[in-house]
């Protein structure tokens, strides 16, 4: 998509009868199916420490994380929709984006004092890069640092502090470098975009790199079912999620959309993998 498309996109600034941010636009289906991210990371530190899943905190982990990055991504989503297509805030709407996500830190506070730590985490990385004076997001490196490495962290340490043991240093190796290659390949694909919005784009050498660290991730996946710390049948999730990573690296996708269109599939090879663990031991 060109610039001028983005640009045409965008309300104009000094127009007060510009639209305000209604609730319905705040989690579009794609955010929804992310929220499936969460919870498969937060599960897959649970079993890598060799936690138990019949805890009830294990069950109120998966519930609020899931539900903080919900709220996380509606905030996101607000921020967008004001800094980038010009609709005009409710304040009541904002400010209780900011109070929701603190709201479920509280409640997870109550379980444990270092999910809290790790759900206040989270909080502040989201707000640094969505939220405005800071607003990170403008900057391509952005993304990848927080969505590709510190966040699918510490989702998957808010699971292994159920466990009973240290997790294999391949599951930490598969879960940055998968997430770090998506994010590289993602901004790639919202170059345009970033050029049109005044953003920095992410350079386009980067596209390898993210293929690079992608195929890396798989072969620490691999390992681990390798060394027994995974069960086989999630294996055939795992190869879903390649031939889903194969199609956005093709030469048949140039649009961010066309990867989102699928993440439905993914958010069904998530589901399965959870229940898979959930049975096998």
């Amino acid at each position: 998509m060109h610039a001028t498309t983005f640009a045409s996109h965008r309300l104009p600034l000094g127009d007060e009868t510009r639209p305000l941010v209604s609730v319905g636009q705040l989690l579009p289906a794609h955010r929804l199916l992310a929220v499936a991210k969460t919870v498969i990371l937060v599960a897959l530190g649970v079993y890598l420490a060799g936690g138990q899943f019949e805890r009830a905190g294990v069950w109120l982990t998966l519930l609020l994380g899931g539900l903080l990055w919900a709220c996380l991504y509606a905030l996101n989503e607000f921020t967008d929709l004001v800094a980038e297509r010009g609709y005009r805030p409710q304040r009541s709407l904002g400010l209780l984006l900011v109070a929701a996500p603190l709201l479920v830190s509280v409640a997870a506070g109550s379980l444990s004092p270092t999910l809290l730590a790790l759900f206040l985490a989270m909080i502040a990385g989201q707000m640094v890069y969505s939220v405005s004076p800071l607003r990170l997001k403008r900057f391509w490196w952005a993304n990848p640092l927080l969505s590709g490495i510190i966040n699918p962290v510490l989702r998957f340490q808010c699971g292994v502090l159920w466990g009973t043991h240290p997790v294999l240093w391949p599951a930490y190796g598969a879960v940055v470098c998968l997430h770090l290659g998506a994010a590289l390949r993602a901004r790639v694909l919202q170059r345009e975009r970033d050029r049109g919005l005044g953003y920095s784009a992410a350079p386009s050498a980067v596209n390898g790199v993210g293929l690079v660290l992608v195929m890396l991730g798989f072969g620490a996946m691999f390992l681990l079912y390798l060394e027994g710390a995974l069960p086989a049948p999630v294996m055939l999730a795992t190869v879903g999620a390649m031939v889903f990573a194969a199609y956005a690296w093709s030469g048949h996708v140039n649009d961010i959309r066309q990867v989102r269109a699928g993440w439905l599939g993914f958010a069904v090879l998530a589901l399965i993998s959870f229940f898979i663990l959930l049975t096998v031991r």
